[in-house]
């Protein structure tokens, strides 16, 4: 579409008063004389120019077919979010960005533009009035702000693969990225949940309880039965309960994330030198990284290195905890476990609480933010905006300025005088109040 304006130079040129048509060329304005001063013959000559631009193809047009479009970008995915490759030199984001990319497309793509807007074929047609409807029905279908954020991110790394290698150009010039027209949904401060020290010994004593049932169970088979089907099905979940009771353990004691515990080797596990090591790894062709990209490690303290030698791995595992069937457990079907156990026991915690737990009670003790950061991968402040809140009541002492007759008691100076502020305070001059 091209737009037209009369020049106003000054002086008596030539070109004073001329009419002139702009339009854009790979985002860049281009102007075109229409050589006259005439305003209906300026109009006739510019409709004759964005007719000829429509014919011959405006530069300033990208045309992206969507079908096209969207198998090259989720093959980029694929190849650049948590690729198996060992030789990514840990640049790659972890694996479970992939599958969340990939989630929030096909529900855009499937779900949506096929069913509600089937006459989208080219990626210019994907606009922020499409985008926003389709946020607008999951947020109806219960989504939190924090999820409406991540599809809205997807979307804008999506147009800017968009720009950057297949030349899509977006038909609003104010917005090149069609997303940036979207506002970010408004969130609400997280709501952090955590162990207290009873709730901590409820959430153990529930696995002990299952391991003792079960323990009791095989001692009460009959001696023809010691060595029955029966008898190896108890013996595993005996040790699959006992293994729970460690994993629960690390996530309460040392912080860890749920996939970072079920990534350890037991090359990460030193009880001798009481330490977790939280790193990078390509186990069985398959590269791994923390969540932040960056390794750590955490000291074992008293209480986990009791639990830690009370379990030991399966001779030759690949894996610290190893699934029953000798493989890494996939992390959902970890938490499911536990949530089973958790239910018999009228228990709702979950491993995000078990790590919360740890930061709060560090946060509690006084231990500095930069320090749990460190300790959990995080940075300050994605502790700050957790735990900040906890701090307040350990620094009751803080604020106190030291007057006399404070609960506190004097301040003193560094030859053990009082400071009393009258000492410094310099008299009003005569006359004023």
């Amino acid at each position: 579409m091209a737009g037209m304006f009369r020049r106003n130079g000054k002086g008596k040129g030539k070109k004073k008063g001329v009419y002139q048509a702009k339009y854009y060329v790979n985002g860049k304005p281009k102007y075109v004389s229409l050589r006259t001063r005439r305003e209906d013959v300026a109009k006739k000559r510019l409709a004759k120019l964005e007719h000829t631009l429509e014919e011959t193809g405006n530069p300033d047009r990208s045309h992206t077919p969507l079908k096209a479009f969207r198998e090259t970008y989720e093959t980029h995915i694929r190849n650049t979010h948590g690729g198996s490759a060992a030789g990514s030199g840990g640049n790659r984001p972890p694996r479970k960005t992939a599958g969340n990319e990939l989630s929030r497309l096909r529900q855009f793509f499937d779900e949506w533009l096929e069913k509600r807007h089937s006459e989208v074929r080219t990626l210019e047609a994907v606009t922020p009035a499409v985008i926003s409807q389709f946020l607008a029905k999951k947020q109806r279908d219960g989504r939190k702000s924090r999820t409406m954020n991540h599809y809205r991110a997807a979307f804008h790394t999506m147009f800017a693969f968009a720009i950057k290698r297949c030349g899509f150009i977006s038909p609003d010039k104010r917005f090149p990225n069609p997303v940036a027209a979207i506002d970010r949904a408004p969130e609400q401060s997280p709501e952090i949940r955590y162990l207290e020290r009873g709730d901590i010994d409820d959430q153990l004593k529930a696995i002990q309880e299952l391991i003792r049932s079960r323990e009791d169970e095989l001692g009460k088979l009959p001696p023809k039965d010691v060595a029955s089907p029966k008898a190896g099905r108890i013996r595993a979940d005996i040790r699959k309960s006992k293994q729970t009771l460690a994993v629960v353990a690390v996530y309460i004691y040392a912080g860890l994330r749920r996939e970072e515990a079920l990534w350890l080797t037991p090359k990460d596990v030193d009880l001798r030198k009481r330490m977790l090591i939280v790193r990078a790894k390509t186990v069985d062709g398959e590269y791994w990284q923390p969540k932040t990209r960056r390794n750590r490690a955490v000291p074992i303290s008293t209480s986990l290195l009791a639990r830690l030698r009370d379990y030991s791995p399966s001779e030759g595992s690949t894996w610290y905890f190893p699934s029953p069937e000798g493989k890494r457990w996939h992390p959902d079907n970890w938490s499911h476990y536990l949530a089973e156990i958790n239910k018999e026991a009228g228990l709702l915690w979950t491993c995000l609480d078990f790590r919360h737990t740890f930061g709060s009670h560090l946060a509690q003790k006084g231990v500095s933010l930069y320090q749990i950061a460190t300790l959990m991968g995080n940075s300050p402040d994605i502790c700050r905006k957790h735990y900040a809140q906890l701090v307040p009541e350990r620094m009751r002492d803080t604020v106190e300025f030291g007057f006399e007759g404070d609960e506190q008691g004097p301040a003193a100076g560094r030859d053990g005088k009082v400071i009393r502020l009258d000492d410094y305070r310099t008299p009003p001059a005569s006359g004023t109040r």
